[in-house]
């Protein structure tokens, strides 16, 4: 992605505040432009088709190209932002982490683990001892917050069976 590469490089960014880059794009770290709506996306190739660009607003444009050439020094500083923010929060760890977030809200929705990894956050990890770990696993270690998790070549009406057994000791 161009954009992201020359904030990551440091450059002063114009972009359309329109579409997927409005997720790293803002006034702190970019010079946002203003678009005027949308216009038929007319490509070359087929993918395009029946899609909808950005119709940025010239006169925006103009404000904002004279705004970055006779203020470069606050024009540097949205640069250096920018390529903090974007060796901060743009890693391919935090990129993975975005993926799996999502996912996990699909396939746990309604569920604590649509929100959170069950292993729990770093501030309450590093702050528990032995009274909390025994406290929380006697709270949450019960049947009724157990998820079961079944891959393989298994009938579902077995597992059914099987689930609504009660466990033994």
């Amino acid at each position: 992605m161009p954009l992201m590469e020359a904030m990551a490089c440091g450059l002063p960014a114009i972009a359309t505040d329109w579409g997927a880059h409005q997720e790293f794009v803002h006034a702190g770290n970019a010079y946002p432009l203003a678009v005027r709506g949308t216009v038929p996306a007319v490509a070359k190739c087929p993918y395009y088709e029946g899609f909808s660009w950005a119709d940025p607003d010239p006169g925006h444009l103009r404000r904002l190209m004279r705004q970055v050439y006779e203020n470069q020094e606050e024009a540097r500083r949205r640069g250096l932002a920018a390529a903090c923010e974007m060796a901060e929060r743009w890693t391919w760890p935090n990129a993975a982490r975005r993926i799996i977030e999502a996912t996990n809200s699909v396939y746990f929705a309604g569920q604590r683990l649509a929100n959170r990894f069950p292993i729990g956050i770093p501030e309450t990890l590093q702050a528990a001892n032995a009274r909390t770990v025994r406290a929380f696993h006697t709270r949450w270690y019960r049947p009724e917050n157990c998820i079961v998790l079944v891959v393989g070549d298994v009938e579902h009406s077995r597992l059914v069976e099987l689930a609504k057994k009660p466990l033994k000791r």
